[in-house]
């Protein structure tokens, strides 16, 4: 059942082009003028432009860049691929939304949100997912394989991601001249195991779930979720992340329609890499990997363990990271958080 806040933006989104006063809102809706006032101001304290006229009323202003479902199925069918899309103005998670999806018997679909209220990163923390200024979408994949294979598709994500978004530079590029304004910025890497780095910073982090008889140590089922920072927040980045979050396009740079297809790039590759059944995007994963070569800290989260730190030997047919200490003994590690550190 949709909230007032919702019948109210799906309302302006049909009226775009005019202004509609309060009181036509709320008696097509068949609610109050305060709620209707109520629920314009909840939409723009999220973010929507929302112009409101006296003796006019209210227009929302769409952006070039929104999101856009018949786009992207657009790009994504004329390439071969079927595959379910559900686009929302907004969920809490599209974790989430895939695995309610999942239970109500949907197969091999995507969820692609403007907006979380509620997105989550590994280790129960939070992923940053402000309206307008990212790419949010979660893949349910039925892959009938065991759980713990199930991690390759983080690292297979991570390509599919990078192969996207180079491809979206390029088409940047091609259109406007080179708007890089350094290598890095066209060269994303992978920090192992689930974030793309551009230069020293993180501008997409990937959560993979397995669900469904993980008591017999299998999964059939497999969401893969991937969280873009494409523009500058509004309101800029929580302060908890201010100096390590980043984007990929620079500060007041904006292009129509580039949501769109970034969005149908990565379910391209991703799909395409999937439906191939092969490893050769490993060899792929370890060329753009940032920590082979490096020394790393390998987080504990252990008040009772300190902290290891080792150089990275590189990343083995498992996507395990290859790792050796100070006394040269070598470990595999196939979970767990690392950062690049100076030795």
């Amino acid at each position: 059942m949709k909230t007032t806040k919702e019948k109210v933006l799906e309302y302006l989104k049909d009226n775009n082009r005019a202004y509609v006063s309060g009181q036509e809102i709320a008696d097509s809706l068949y609610m109050t003028r305060a709620s209707v006032w109520k629920a314009i101001k909840a939409l723009q304290n999220e973010g929507y432009e929302i112009d409101g006229v006296s003796n006019r009323g209210y227009r929302l202003i769409i952006s070039a860049d929104s999101l856009n479902k018949s786009a992207i199925d657009k790009i994504v069918s004329s390439n071969g691929i079927e595959l379910e899309t559900y686009l929302f103005d907004e969920t809490e998670s599209t974790n989430d939304r895939a695995k309610e999806l999942a239970e109500a018997g949907k197969r091999s679909l995507v969820v692609i949100s403007d907006y979380q209220s509620k997105g989550r990163g590994r280790r129960g923390r939070t992923f940053y997912s402000p309206k307008g200024a990212g790419l949010y979408m979660s893949f349910l994949m039925d892959t009938g394989i065991e759980a713990a294979k199930a991690a390759k598709l983080t690292a297979m994500a991570a390509v599919a991601v990078c192969r996207a978004i180079d491809r979206i530079l390029e088409e940047i590029s091609s259109n406007r001249g080179n708007t890089a304004n350094s290598e890095a910025f066209c060269n994303p890497k992978i920090k192992w195991v689930n974030d793309i780095y551009l230069g020293d910073k993180k501008i997409c982090g990937i959560l993979t779930e397995g669900f469904s008889s993980l008591e017999e140590g299998s999964s059939s089922n497999v969401i893969v979720g991937i969280g873009i920072n494409i523009y500058q927040p509004k309101d800029g980045f929580p302060e908890e992340i201010k100096k390590t979050a980043g984007v990929l396009l620079p500060n007041g740079y904006s292009e129509n329609d580039l949501r769109n297809r970034l969005c149908a790039y990565v379910i391209l590759e991703l799909i395409g890499l999937h439906n191939s059944n092969n490893t050769s995007f490993i060899e792929e994963y370890r060329k753009r990997s940032m920590l082979i070569g490096n020394y790393v800290r390998i987080n504990q989260f252990n008040e009772n363990q300190n902290n290891k730190y080792a150089k990275v030997l590189g990343i083995d047919d498992e996507c395990r990271l290859m790792v050796e200490y100070d006394d040269k003994k070598t470990e595999y590690l196939s979970s767990g958080e690392v950062s690049v550190v100076k030795y």
